[in-house]
């Protein structure tokens, strides 16, 4: 209730910005659902920006579409939530019919996958080489069933960002 307050008292001037620190900071899970609503949908009802710091990277996954991640005073990705992400792939899962069919497929371009049973688990790949490889293994008949590209969490890639403190550009 104290923040739904203080957000009231700050829109009550009509700024242009509004910075919240922490708005979901001790709020129970009604709250946080509730409070995630107002911030969806206070930028277009008032017409101000939001800039939001916090440390529930989850929550604000699920929240913003622009992110800036700042690490010692220097930001090191600034860009959309889905830029950040495409920068930041996970690995791929690949349940095969006939894994012996791929093997051949992938050392061919350079990838060494891991095997468990009848799923593969291969490095991040860039979209061509990934529809490349996709095109080659159906036509070497080891029989694609199953393929997932994981996605790191906002707090995995803040994590591995600011440990190593490179840019993505």
């Amino acid at each position: 209730m104290k923040q739904r307050l203080g957000i009231a008292m700050a829109l009550l001037g009509n700024p242009p910005l509004l910075i919240l620190d922490e708005p979901t900071n001790g709020l129970d899970p009604a709250g946080i659902q509730e409070m995630r609503t107002l911030l969806a949908e206070m930028p277009q009802a008032t017409g101000a920006t939001i800039l939001v710091s916090s440390h529930l990277l989850g929550e604000m996954e699920q929240l913003v579409g622009q992110v800036g991640i700042i690490n010692h005073g220097k930001m090191l990705f600034e860009g959309s939530l889905r830029d950040l992400q495409k920068h930041s792939r996970g690995a791929l899962t690949m349940r095969l019919l006939h894994i012996q069919k791929a093997l051949p497929v992938l050392r061919a371009r350079g990838i060494m996958p891991k095997q468990k049973e009848d799923i593969l688990t291969l490095p991040p790949l860039r979209d061509e080489l990934l529809a490349d490889l996709v095109e080659a293994l159906a036509a070497s008949g080891a029989g694609i069933v199953e393929l997932t590209r994981h996605t790191k969490s906002l707090e995995d890639i803040f994590l591995s960002l600011t440990d190593s403190g490179k840019e993505v550009s």
